[in-house]
């Protein structure tokens, strides 16, 4: 289930309607929240979170896909789903709540504008802008805040299923992080595209070139990785082998990769070329050499 970008958010009571409704629907495998947020106000949010909590579990998970930032009241939701992922370049956190007040008073008084509260109730008009904090307005808002963190704080550890504890010393008070320090830190369980999670339920994302295209260079990565590995515990390796593990370590066509066989394992070399056979050979010897020292990333 995705929630198209729109002018000033998406609702809670939008996304709450279609997450009843895809989960009602026989057709769906899971639900999966493309999320995209800096955040938001506290008033809903928790509302929110607590119905994804009570509904998760079933027969269809409820993934957040964090694509690419899912930080404060975001999170909050996200937490709540059976399961977070994190694109490879996506950030989540801000697990924080703050507020703000401006004394505007001495930008009306160079205006010269004087502005005066008629107000029934002892506090109804503290911590208005025309004026400075007081301690006890302080107080009473700092109380608001901390109240609002502690409940953030209690959700998070509730949909990670970690402590209270963990929560406010691991998951950064605060701060955002990326998708492998989100990994190791435990405020996400995986990391994938949004097309790759979408595919785990049998969703066609990519034309079938492309899917093509990749699973080739999948296969040549894993030869190239395949070889290296034999090649650096010395084990014994089959011109097949060699062949699809330099074309995935090289780009090699076939043919090239034949000739670079022939001359390394020194088999059925054919009528030598002793100057391009030299160059290739140096070549293929000097590639082994440096990858038998570096990992092969896919």
């Amino acid at each position: 289930m995705h929630f198209p970008p729109c002018r000033g958010g998406t609702s809670y009571a939008g996304i709450r309607r279609a997450l009843h409704s895809a989960l009602a629907n026989e057709d769906v495998k899971a639900v999966v929240l493309d999320v995209d947020s800096p955040g938001g106000s506290v008033p809903g949010t928790e509302e929110l979170a607590t119905e994804i909590r009570r509904i998760r579990g079933g027969d269809k998970p409820i993934i957040a896909q964090v694509n690419s930032l899912a930080a404060s009241a975001a999170y909050w939701i996200a937490s709540a789903a059976d399961e977070i992922v994190v694109t490879p370049s996506g950030r989540a956190g801000s697990i924080g709540v703050y507020t703000a007040h401006d004394d505007v008073s001495a930008a009306l008084e160079k205006r010269g504008i004087k502005r005066t509260y008629i107000s029934a109730g002892k506090f109804k008009v503290e911590g208005n802008e025309i004026e400075p904090l007081g301690k006890e307005t302080l107080e009473h808002i700092q109380d608001g805040v901390n109240r609002s963190y502690s409940r953030f704080i209690s959700a998070v550890a509730e949909g990670r299923g970690t402590t209270v504890g963990k929560v406010e010393d691991g998951f950064g008070q605060g701060r955002v992080f990326y998708a492998e320090a989100l990994m190791d830190r435990g405020m996400v369980d995986r990391i994938a595209t949004i097309e790759e999670t979408l595919e785990r339920f049998g969703a066609d994302t990519q034309p079938a070139y492309v899917r093509r295209v990749k699973a080739q260079n999948q296969a040549r990565a894993e030869s190239a990785e395949a070889l290296v590995a034999k090649m650096r515990s010395g084990e014994s390796v089959t011109v097949r082998e060699f062949e699809n593990g330099i074309r995935g370590l090289m780009g090699l066509t076939g043919s090239e990769a034949e000739r670079a066989a022939r001359l390394y394992l020194k088999k059925d070399q054919g009528e030598p070329d002793v100057d391009a056979d030299a160059a290739a050979l140096a070549a293929v010897e000097r590639l082994l050499t440096e990858a038998r020292s570096f990992t092969i990333t896919r």
